[in-house]
């Protein structure tokens, strides 16, 4: 990320803190759980908004917020159906929104829709995805969900910033992102498929057949999975802050930024995730 050097410290324990709160979440209970990944997914999306207004942007905030509240609370209580119908809810209420606005005032309108309704797909939609595997599958699967996203981003941090350039001297996306590095990629994505492998199937209960017997091979498949959707989930976010030239979307975290800065990885990661085991699902549903 460009910029000034980050607080490597603060940023591991803020790391920390966070995976620990989420756990902590999760052992309460489901609905206790859901609730904390809203109010995470929507201050994220909160920040992009405020990011975009202190650019002289105009999104429907509120429209945005609210109707993220309720993609999140429809992805929960009914799943991809419940989560695509509240985002449908939330196009028709954004264009409802500026509707609204005297003509005179209407400006960039085009712009301003479509930063609105990037707020919501991009944040509390692809969220959504993590909570659509816990109510579908298990609570373990979801933490082991996020402990290999954390582990990704991690361990591509240290290996970036210890040999990044070292042996292959050229950066991942050097328009993008500049100090993102191949080796970062190639060992954090190592690192990640070995921890999913090793651990995965150790410890979590995937339910009958998906990490069952041949469940190794779906191992590595999530480690990868993960690893792909990840970086690309850095990557989107460097994109949009580099076009705004901003280090961070806010300074509400030590060491990271703000909260999107933290969450950016994992929200490409929930829906590539549910989406591999969608199809492990049928998968052994089509093998009886």
């Amino acid at each position: 990320r460009h910029g000034t050097e980050r607080d490597v410290p603060a940023a591991f324990l803020t790391g920390i803190v966070l995976a620990g709160v989420a756990l902590v979440a999760l052992l309460i209970g489901d609905g206790v759980f859901a609730v904390v990944a809203a109010i995470v997914a929507l201050v994220a999306q909160g920040e992009l908004y405020g990011v975009m207004v202190k650019h002289h942007r105009q999104p429907a905030t509120a429209v945005g917020l609210v109707s993220g509240a309720l993609v999140l609370a429809g992805a929960y209580f009914h799943a991809e159906a419940g989560l695509v119908a509240m985002l449908a809810l939330g196009l028709l209420a954004t264009f409802l929104w500026f509707m609204t606005v005297p003509a005179p005032h209407r400006k960039d309108t085009v712009g301003n829709i479509g930063l609105t309704l990037l707020g919501l797909v991009w944040i509390p939609a692809l969220a959504g995805s993590l909570l659509i595997i816990l109510t579908t599958f298990d609570t373990q699967i979801v933490v082991a969900v996020i402990g290999l996203a954390f582990i990704f981003d991690t361990a591509a941090f240290l290996i970036g910033s210890v040999w990044g350039g070292s042996a292959i001297q050229r950066p991942l996306a050097p328009a993008t992102s500049p100090k993102k590095s191949l080796e970062g990629l190639i060992g954090a994505t190592l690192v990640t498929v070995v921890a999913s492998s090793a651990f995965v199937t150790a410890f979590v209960d995937f339910g009958p057949g998906i990490f069952e017997d041949g469940g190794r091979v779906n191992a590595v498949l999530l480690g990868l999975v993960v690893a792909m959707a990840a970086t690309f989930g850095d990557l989107a976010e460097s994109l949009i802050k580099r076009d705004l030239s901003i280090k961070d979307m806010s300074s509400l975290l030590p060491g990271h930024g703000g909260v999107l800065d933290r969450i950016d990885s994992l929200l490409f990661v929930a829906p590539a995730a549910l989406l591999l085991l969608r199809e492990s699902v049928k998968r052994v549903a089509l093998s009886f």
